[in-house]
């Protein structure tokens, strides 16, 4: 994937960051790395990072962070050089499914159970957003260029019928901000 972006996007390096060492092989992905990977676990405390970088993607992760989110957009934001970007994406609490499930009595959350027997491959979602409170987190350590709902999922007929529906209802909020310095 790394190689993929690199080429796309004309870049000498890209790196992935994965919750620890043990993650590629566990997930079955097999790679040979040019250089050692970098190591930055931005839930815990540790020195400033050795490297820093233009853009930091960090799509469908925050929610499943055992951590507080404004500890780690703050560690986030010393990965991130002067000026350089950042995209989020968190799954949007209002959105549309969720919305439907309350209306039939269902919770739409994740069963305490679920989350902490390790749930959806790790953690599940531990947390769910809405737009006002991305746009606070992220505004501690970034100016918010963008900030929008999008239906990144399910087959190209059933986004285009969700994309109808009002911005509140769609299932992703999508975040980009300038790293303020």
């Amino acid at each position: 994937m790394d190689q993929l972006i690199a080429d796309e996007y004309g870049v000498e390096y890209c790196y992935s960051v994965v919750p620890n060492p043990e993650f590629l092989s566990g997930a079955g992905c097999q790679r040979s790395l040019p250089t050692p990977p970098v190591i930055y676990d931005l839930t815990r405390e540790h020195p400033q990072p050795s490297r820093t970088f233009q853009l930091v993607l960090m799509l469908e992760v925050l929610e499943h962070l055992l951590a507080d989110d404004e500890l780690v957009l703050t560690r986030l934001h010393s990965l991130v050089e002067p000026g350089g970007y950042v995209c989020i994406s968190v799954p949007n609490v209002a959105r549309h499914v969720n919305r439907l499930k309350i209306l039939m009595g269902i919770n739409p959350l994740q069963p305490k159970r679920e989350i902490v027997s390790g749930g959806m491959g790790g953690y599940g979602h531990i947390r769910e957003y809405t737009v006002g409170e991305v746009r606070r987190m992220l505004s501690n350590e970034f100016e918010v260029l963008e900030l929008t709902a999008v239906n990144p999922y399910g087959s190209p007929r059933a986004r285009q019928l969700l994309d109808i529906l009002p911005r509140t209802l769609r299932s992703t909020i999508l975040a980009v901000g300038r790293a303020k310095r």
